[in-house]
């Protein structure tokens, strides 16, 4: 079996991470910083506007760091909206009114990978996992990259998936795929998750323990691994995880929580988008269109329109 070379990216997706740029803000009410993505000049949102695919030939896909390696601030692409946080910034979670810290867990000192979500997926809180029998978490698509380079918070990495498992935390559903950079030096060595045992002995068995146990210090039971614990292989990961949770046959309107009544209509819905892993969605302009006008623009079919408009009184009211 050949393996991919990196060399086979065609231009544009080598140089999509180099056309956005992130600036970090303050929240004097929040009294947190947040990380904003832009591009050309825009804001967008890190969750909606990146593609989930860099080379859809190859399958190679887009991540977005959030808590990179060895580090312990719980940082997470935000999805609560008010009218002075849009466009999803990268943002540190907040536990009873502090900046949420995670400890050390042994062997590992902070985050045990370069841990991301996937652009454009979304684990369904109202849907039953298929393969689980749970439901899921209500965020993105979870990754843990495991190359040898240290990542940066907000940094865009293209990986090639291996693998993934289940975590049961909390009665959700919470999918970890196993991913590589595509320009780590083991990256060629690494083509499914068999391969991650050979080269990275112990590495798989140590993730999931961490998994389990990463909640244990602030008083929370366990977690468990679903399946029985196995570790799906790359195939299944392409074929069922990653299709099902970025699936364009049916409409994957994300409701943003807490969403302030105080907002009017149209700056409430336009934080929520159809994602498209075919075609990025365009990033904002200055006047933000409503998720409405997102919809006829991509030619959705009116009964699904309908659907949504139901589906969504209640935030709309």
């Amino acid at each position: 079996m050949s393996c991919f070379q990196l060399s086979s990216l065609s231009p544009d997706c080598t140089n999509m991470a180099s056309n956005i740029h992130i600036t970090e803000t303050l929240h004097s009410q929040l009294r947190r910083k947040s990380l904003y993505f832009h591009n050309n000049g825009q804001k967008i949102s890190p969750w909606h506007d990146i593609p989930l695919y860099a080379d859809r030939k190859h399958g190679i896909f887009n991540i977005v760091i959030e808590i990179p390696r060895g580090t312990n601030a719980k940082m997470e692409v935000s999805y609560y909206i008010t009218k002075e946080i849009s466009f999803n910034p990268i943002m540190q979670d907040i536990k009873k009114g502090k900046p949420r810290e995670l400890a050390n867990i042994a062997p590992f000192r902070g985050y045990p990978c370069n841990y991301g979500a996937l652009p454009q997926t979304w684990e369904d809180p109202n849907s039953i996992d298929s393969h689980t029998g749970i439901a899921g978490d209500d965020d993105p698509l979870d990754v843990c990259e495991i190359g040898s380079q240290n990542a940066q918070c907000g940094e865009i990495k293209m990986v090639k998936p291996l693998g993934a498992f289940a975590v049961l935390d909390e009665g959700e559903t919470d999918w970890k795929v196993i991913a590589i950079d595509v320009a780590d030096a083991l990256s060629e060595k690494l083509t499914d998750i068999g391969d991650v045992e050979s080269h990275l002995p112990g590495l798989l068995e140590s993730l999931k323990m961490w998994y389990c146990n990463y909640k244990v210090p602030d008083g929370n039971s366990p977690n468990s691994i679903g399946l029985d614990g196995k570790l799906m292989d790359r195939q299944y990961v392409k074929s069922n995880t990653l299709e099902e949770l970025s699936d364009q046959k049916q409409i994957r309107i994300k409701p943003h929580r807490s969403l302030p009544s105080s907002m009017g209509t149209s700056e409430r819905l336009s934080q929520s988008k159809l994602c498209s892993s075919e075609q990025p969605v365009n990033p904002p302009v200055a006047n933000h269109r409503t998720t409405l006008e997102h919809l006829f623009r991509h030619r959705i079919s009116t009964k699904i329109i309908v659907s949504y408009c139901t589906k969504r009184s209640n935030i709309i009211h």
